[in-house]
Protein backbone atom coordinates (compact mmCIF):
# COMPACT_ATOMS: atom_id res chain seq x y z
CA UNK A 1 0.00 0.00 0.00
CA UNK A 2 1.29 3.12 -0.76
CA UNK A 3 2.46 5.24 2.03
CA UNK A 4 3.23 8.80 0.82
CA UNK A 5 4.69 10.56 -2.55
CA UNK A 6 8.69 11.31 -2.04
CA UNK A 7 8.88 12.44 -5.29
CA UNK A 8 7.11 14.14 -8.18
CA UNK A 9 6.59 12.53 -11.63
CA UNK A 10 10.10 11.49 -12.99
CA UNK A 11 9.55 11.76 -17.39
CA UNK A 12 11.90 9.39 -19.11
CA UNK A 13 11.53 9.78 -22.80
CA UNK A 14 14.22 8.10 -23.81
CA UNK A 15 13.36 4.83 -22.19
CA UNK A 16 9.90 4.76 -23.39
CA UNK A 17 8.32 4.52 -20.25
CA UNK A 18 5.75 6.01 -18.31
CA UNK A 19 6.23 8.75 -16.33
CA UNK A 20 6.63 7.43 -12.59
CA UNK A 21 6.56 8.96 -9.11
CA UNK A 22 8.90 7.81 -6.68
CA UNK A 23 6.56 6.79 -3.05
CA UNK A 24 6.76 4.85 -0.25
CA UNK A 25 5.15 1.55 0.28
CA UNK A 26 4.42 -0.68 3.41
CA UNK A 27 3.53 -4.24 3.42
CA UNK A 28 3.84 -7.12 6.28
CA UNK A 29 5.55 -10.09 5.90
CA UNK A 30 4.79 -12.72 7.69
CA UNK A 31 8.31 -13.75 9.39
CA UNK A 32 9.72 -10.11 9.80
CA UNK A 33 6.48 -8.11 10.37
CA UNK A 34 5.64 -4.75 8.49
CA UNK A 35 8.83 -3.14 6.25
CA UNK A 36 8.65 -0.17 4.08
CA UNK A 37 10.60 1.44 1.12
CA UNK A 38 10.88 3.80 -1.67
CA UNK A 39 9.23 2.79 -4.91
CA UNK A 40 8.47 4.24 -8.68
CA UNK A 41 4.90 3.74 -9.54
CA UNK A 42 3.18 5.30 -12.42
CA UNK A 43 2.09 8.85 -12.19
CA UNK A 44 -1.12 9.32 -10.41
CA UNK A 45 -0.58 6.64 -7.90
CA UNK A 46 -2.32 8.18 -4.38
CA UNK A 47 -1.49 7.41 -1.01
CA UNK A 48 -3.69 4.33 0.01
CA UNK A 49 -3.76 3.06 -3.37
CA UNK A 50 -2.25 -0.85 -3.43
CA UNK A 51 0.45 -1.52 -5.98
CA UNK A 52 2.76 -4.10 -6.71
CA UNK A 53 6.21 -4.17 -5.70
CA UNK A 54 8.95 -6.09 -7.15
CA UNK A 55 12.25 -6.63 -4.89
CA UNK A 56 15.23 -8.52 -5.35
CA UNK A 57 17.22 -10.75 -2.55
CA UNK A 58 18.87 -6.98 -0.99
CA UNK A 59 15.30 -5.95 -0.91
CA UNK A 60 16.12 -3.61 -3.23
CA UNK A 61 13.14 -2.64 -5.28
CA UNK A 62 13.35 -3.87 -8.94
CA UNK A 63 11.47 -4.03 -12.51
CA UNK A 64 8.65 -6.87 -12.45
CA UNK A 65 9.47 -9.69 -14.80
CA UNK A 66 8.65 -9.76 -18.78
CA UNK A 67 4.62 -10.97 -19.60
CA UNK A 68 4.25 -13.71 -22.08
CA UNK A 69 3.86 -11.33 -24.29
CA UNK A 70 7.49 -9.87 -23.78
CA UNK A 71 9.03 -13.26 -23.87
CA UNK A 72 7.31 -14.55 -26.50
CA UNK A 73 8.59 -11.19 -28.82
CA UNK A 74 12.09 -11.88 -27.40
CA UNK A 75 11.96 -15.37 -28.46
CA UNK A 76 11.12 -14.83 -32.02
CA UNK A 77 13.33 -11.92 -31.95
CA UNK A 78 16.17 -14.42 -31.14
CA UNK A 79 14.94 -17.37 -33.64
CA UNK A 80 14.67 -14.46 -36.62
CA UNK A 81 18.18 -13.39 -35.71
CA UNK A 82 19.71 -16.93 -35.26
CA UNK A 83 17.89 -17.94 -38.78
CA UNK A 84 19.14 -14.87 -40.72
CA UNK A 85 23.12 -15.07 -38.88
CA UNK A 86 22.92 -18.76 -39.68
CA UNK A 87 21.99 -18.18 -44.22
CA UNK A 88 24.71 -15.33 -44.26
CA UNK A 89 27.39 -18.36 -42.94
CA UNK A 90 25.91 -20.24 -45.46
CA UNK A 91 25.72 -17.77 -48.07
CA UNK A 92 29.18 -16.19 -47.23
CA UNK A 93 30.92 -19.94 -47.02
CA UNK A 94 29.35 -20.62 -50.50
CA UNK A 95 30.79 -17.61 -51.80
CA UNK A 96 34.61 -18.05 -50.50
CA UNK A 97 34.25 -21.94 -52.03
CA UNK A 98 32.53 -20.64 -55.11
CA UNK A 99 36.06 -17.70 -55.37
CA UNK A 100 38.89 -20.78 -54.40
CA UNK A 101 37.27 -22.63 -56.96
CA UNK A 102 37.31 -20.09 -59.78
CA UNK A 103 40.61 -19.30 -59.04
CA UNK A 104 41.66 -22.76 -59.36
CA UNK A 105 39.82 -23.21 -62.49
CA UNK A 106 40.94 -20.13 -63.97
CA UNK A 107 44.67 -21.07 -62.84
CA UNK A 108 44.33 -24.54 -64.52
CA UNK A 109 42.65 -22.86 -67.51
CA UNK A 110 46.05 -20.51 -68.20
CA UNK A 111 48.50 -23.73 -67.94
CA UNK A 112 46.46 -25.27 -70.26
CA UNK A 113 46.48 -22.08 -72.38
CA UNK A 114 50.09 -21.50 -72.52
CA UNK A 115 50.79 -25.72 -73.25
CA UNK A 116 47.99 -25.05 -76.36
CA UNK A 117 48.49 -21.80 -77.30
CA UNK A 118 52.18 -21.89 -78.96
CA UNK A 119 50.66 -24.58 -81.23
CA UNK A 120 47.21 -22.64 -81.98
CA UNK A 121 48.62 -19.54 -83.17
CA UNK A 122 51.49 -20.73 -84.55
CA UNK A 123 54.16 -18.85 -82.63
CA UNK A 124 57.23 -20.00 -81.05
CA UNK A 125 56.55 -23.12 -83.29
Amino acid sequence: MVVRTVSGALHTPQTGRRPSAKVTVRWTEPATGPRTTAVRVPTGTRPGETVHVWLDAAGRSVHPPPDDFAVRQHAVTMGVCATGASAAVVVLGHGLVRQAAMRRRLAEWDRAWAATEPAWTGRGV
